[in-house]
């Protein structure tokens, strides 16, 4: 569920409009249940009798048990498999998880020439937050939404702002925003504010 937490919270991956779905043989009543504990909104389907993994060829890497492992399948807007890796089985390296960045640098050669040219604008953009932002305001997941700063991640707030409010905020440091924000939440005057 990890892996879907990521993906749902990496804002590349986010930006690419890919409607991800995840598939596993667990039945329904256990999918609801992790699916709350970890709120996620990615939908998920119990594929119990693993007819959807057999259709796209994911059973080939099965494990021992006859589940599938952990596999991703791109599909075009045509309805076609663009891609398909699996990690999960060993002789793939046996992983259940991959890290958000490696599977972007996959994805992203199979998509049509304009999503591929926003993620690399995007890859340009996550650089500069590294460098100058990541910081303070800390990578794709953790913190809270009462954290200062604010988390830029699904946990954070940012997502509440429209994006005027945001470029002001980049451009001229916390401002009146930062200010009503500050005093709301009782912030001391030694926690550092936003700079331009």
């Amino acid at each position: 569920m990890k892996q879907v937490v990521d993906l749902e919270g990496h804002p590349q991956f986010i930006s690419l409009d890919i409607q991800l779905l995840s598939i596993s043989i667990d039945p329904t009543p256990s999918l609801a249940k992790a699916v709350k504990e970890w709120g996620v909104i990615t939908p998920h389907l119990s594929d119990v009798d693993g007819r959807v993994s057999n259709r796209y060829s994911v059973l080939q890497w099965a494990m021992p048990s006859g589940e599938p492992g952990h596999t991703f399948v791109l599909i075009g807007e045509d309805r076609k498999v663009k891609w398909i890796q699996d990690y999960g089985a060993p002789q793939n390296g046996g992983r259940m998880y991959v890290p958000v960045g490696e599977l972007l640098r996959e994805i992203v050669k199979y998509l049509p020439p304009q999503l591929q040219s926003n993620s690399s604008l995007l890859e340009h953009g996550a650089e500069l937050y590294r460098q100058n932002c990541q910081v303070c305001h800390g990578g794709t997941t953790g913190g809270s939404m009462m954290d200062v700063p604010p988390p830029h991640n699904a946990s954070g707030h940012t997502w509440h702002h429209s994006d005027c409010q945001l470029i002001d905020v980049v451009l001229h440091g916390s401002g009146e925003m930062g200010e009503a924000m500050r005093a709301m939440m009782q912030v001391p005057d030694s926690v550092p504010r936003m700079p331009t």
